[in-house]
């Protein structure tokens, strides 16, 4: 319960801040990571099981960068991406040179 009061409150700030910094060309994006390649998750699951399912922090960061690098991010402002989502804004991939969409599987529901 925590985690996920943590995550709203997260989620409500990008709101609230790109509503307010808007006017002043400041984009407030939310980046919103799936589920995480960890040194944890390969002690129990081969590198193999967890590929183009999971994500590396590189997956992240290439995603803000390409934020970063977009001259008209203020149109994301306010909103919270999902980093499988901006890969497929972006056209960059995880190392492994898949685009994990973890989000897209939840959507749809179960398989």
């Amino acid at each position: 319960m925590p985690y996920e009061v943590s995550k709203a409150a997260k989620n409500r700030l990008t709101y609230a801040l790109g509503h307010h910094l808007k006017a002043r060309g400041i984009p407030v994006i939310g980046v919103a990571p799936g589920w995480m390649r960890t040194e944890l998750m390969l002690t129990h699951h081969t590198p193999q099981e967890l590929t183009g399912q999971t994500e590396t922090p590189h997956y992240a960061a290439r995603g803000i960068v390409a934020l970063a690098r977009d001259p008209d991010a203020l149109r994301h402002t306010g909103r919270v991406l999902d980093v499988g989502e901006l890969a497929g804004l972006y056209g960059f991939t995880d190392l492994d040179g898949t685009q994990p969409q973890w989000y897209a599987r939840q959507r749809s529901g179960p398989s």
